[in-house]
């Protein structure tokens, strides 16, 4: 099997790449990563905010469909949306699906509110340019007078990375 790039794990066979790479682009230019850290939230920003997208449109074929009382004898006759409801319904069984769908919800949400949280926190943090970090070679000792050194708090992003 060859091997999928980045952007292609979170694509299904029903999105389309150029939708995925104009959001990342959004992202970038609203954020500017200015080292692997930041880029690596914003790219969890992104995964989770497809992921999101996505899972709205599955919320709203599942009510289409059902509304049309349709099923997944002829997937040519359906829309995107409504293909990857019944992806959606397949794979979650019929009886739980509207609860899988907001528990899903709920986990894409923290992950999303999670990687902004500490993208804009490390953002905010940068040095800046007239107070440049200190050299390395000129740290100031524990019992040295001067101001106290503010350490943001991260939320850890383990359960924020993308799949």
């Amino acid at each position: 099997m060859p091997q999928r790039t980045e952007a292609q794990t979170l694509l299904l066979d029903t999105e389309h790449e150029h939708e995925l790479n104009r959001l990342a682009e959004a992202c970038h230019a609203r954020f500017a990563p200015q080292d692997e850290v930041e880029e690596d939230l914003v790219g969890q920003f992104i995964a989770a905010s497809w992921r999101l997208r996505r899972l709205y449109r599955v919320e709203t074929g599942v009510y289409d469909l059902e509304a049309a009382g349709c099923d997944s004898s002829d997937l040519e006759d359906f829309s995107r949306r409504e293909k990857e409801a019944l992806l959606y319904r397949r794979l979650s069984g019929q009886t739980r699906l509207l609860s899988d769908i907001d528990r899903q919800e709920g986990r894409l949400r923290r992950a999303y509110d999670r990687a902004l949280h500490n993208l804009l926190l490390l953002q905010r943090n940068r040095p800046s340019p007239e107070h440049p970090p200190p050299a390395a070679g000129k740290r100031k000792r524990r019992n040295e007078p001067g101001e106290p050194q503010s350490r943001p708090f991260l939320v850890p992003a383990a359960a924020a990375r993308p799949f």
